[in-house]
């Protein structure tokens, strides 16, 4: 059991390093105002971020990502569906989870957006045993660092035969984001 002082000392850490990002995050708003160029600020990505006082991540995801200068793009939790809206992997979450990381990559892809551009997702599965199972299947399509992830178990998704739906959140680089022309048209 941690002591008073250990319990004190702890806390202003944690404050302490609270106080240091805000302070930086303050000073490059101002840098930004002030005119400074995205070279001189470094990377439009990203970055992810395993504070030294948390547990270290046990897979694929970061504690926390520090958004850039990118276009942050919302995608519509995608379920196992092949391009003709039919059920791909039924029964099996391995074929599922595939099937989700590839829509979600084709989604992101239509706009010039890479998998890595993930900064967050949010995974509902109605079998979380079997989903966290299917671990090795997210290496194959995100390196680190990984995008924040929360992952929750569900009683059903909107057709039975569903086993997984996921949600993202991506920041684009805007080097490479490509407006979808079906986008523009949409809201003129």
């Amino acid at each position: 059991m941690a002591t008073k002082r250990e319990l004190y000392f702890a806390q202003n850490e944690h404050i302490m390093l609270y106080s240091i990002y805000r302070v930086q995050a303050v000073e490059r708003v101002l840098d930004i105002q002030n005119g400074a160029t995205t070279e001189q600020l470094g990377s439009d990505m990203a970055k992810s971020f395993d504070p030294p006082n948390t547990w270290d991540p046990f897979g694929a995801f970061s504690q926390a990502v520090i958004a850039g200068d990118g276009k942050t793009v919302y995608l519509k939790g995608q379920v196992s569906l092949d391009r003709d809206g039919e059920v791909v992997g039924e029964g099996d979450m391995a074929a599922q989870v595939t099937q989700v990381l590839k829509n979600i990559s084709d989604v992101l892809g239509a706009m010039g957006g890479r998998m890595s551009d993930i900064v967050s997702l949010q995974q509902f599965t109605t079998d979380i045993q079997a989903f966290m199972r299917c671990s090795e299947i997210r290496l194959r399509f995100f390196d680190a660092p990984y995008p924040v992830t929360t992952t929750l178990e569900v009683s059903s998704l909107y057709d039975a035969r569903l086993l997984v739906e996921i949600t993202a959140i991506a920041e684009i680089p805007t080097s490479r984001f490509i407006m979808p022309e079906a986008a523009l048209e949409k809201h003129q």
